[in-house]
């Protein structure tokens, strides 16, 4: 499978999780539940196939970590449920991404797909 078609499967697969907001790629302006794949890399799998490592990121709810942890305890299962069908979930973890105004809490799942 090619990665573009990967990348909007995710993408896709994301926009399917109550207050989750599935994107192709990063927004320009971050809000609540914005989330998007970026490819890692992707490595010879046998034969002629290969597979590609993505990681997920999810933008938390920035009034603080409790309210941040908060939304992971109510999403995180429904998260891994729709990511299934798309990708294996190696890892998921807290995560920051920085923007301008500064760093931004954050949700990081890991996985692979063929």
């Amino acid at each position: 499978m090619n990665l573009g078609t990967i990348r909007q499967e995710i993408a896709a697969a994301l926009d399917t999780v109550a207050g989750v907001h599935g994107h192709t790629h990063r927004p320009a302006a971050l809000n609540n539940g914005d989330a998007w794949p970026q490819w890692r890399g992707s490595e010879a799998a046998g034969g002629h196939s290969t597979e590609s490592t993505w990681a997920v990121l999810i933008a938390l709810p920035q009034t603080d970590d409790i309210t941040a942890d908060g939304f992971v305890d109510s999403h995180g299962a429904a998260l891994l449920e729709a990511l299934r069908p798309v990708i294996f979930v190696d890892t998921i973890a807290p995560a920051e991404i920085s923007t301008d105004a500064g760093n931004f809490y954050a949700l990081l799942i890991t996985g692979r797909a063929e």
